[in-house]
């Protein structure tokens, strides 16, 4: 998945050197950010137009979009946890919605954060496995705990998946 800026997103594969499909994501806006869920069902796009669209890769149709408050940037990096909490960085401020948020429309978020001096968001990551989203930003990162957004077991996410394998382990598997 690729945003460029005239507001379209294209969806390549490895095999191929054409491009999928071509999604126009965000009218006249240019892509700043983008994101798919685990599942690979949902993206996840955000616009210098401040929306957040919501959309169904299987149906290529947005579902529907959140606006970024005017008084901040555009969304500058979102991210996807393992249990499909969506974080949006956007200026000093960081949105985090619920995981109903990819299926519908959600009135408010799930949590908010703002970083301290108001230092520009650069980006932002869910940490795998466990409860932690990390932030990135000019004076630094700042490391946050968002509940829920991390997936308890680690066999459950990936098959045959253990993080703390060796060499030795990975040759073998």
């Amino acid at each position: 998945h690729l945003g460029h800026t005239n507001g379209t997103v294209t969806l390549w594969s490895p095999a191929s050197s054409q491009y999928l499909a071509k999604v126009l994501a965000h009218k006249g806006s240019p892509i700043t950010s983008l994101a798919i869920d685990l599942s690979g069902r949902y993206m996840v796009t955000g616009g210098a137009d401040r929306q957040v669209k919501i959309w169904d890769l299987r149906k290529f149709q947005t579902t529907h979009a959140y606006y970024v408050p005017t008084k901040t940037a555009p969304p500058t990096s979102i991210d996807i946890s393992q249990r499909n909490v969506i974080g949006i960085g956007h200026g000093c401020h960081a949105t985090f919605w619920s995981p109903e948020a990819l299926k519908k429309k959600v009135k408010n978020p799930y949590m908010y954060h703002m970083m301290p001096s108001c230092d520009p968001g650069e980006t932002l990551r869910f940490r795998p496995f466990e409860d932690v989203c990390v932030i990135g930003h000019t004076k630094g990162i700042s490391s946050i705990v968002i509940p829920g957004s991390g997936e308890p077991n680690l066999d459950t996410s990936e098959y045959n998946l253990n993080p703390f394998q060796d060499k030795n382990q990975r040759r073998e598997a």
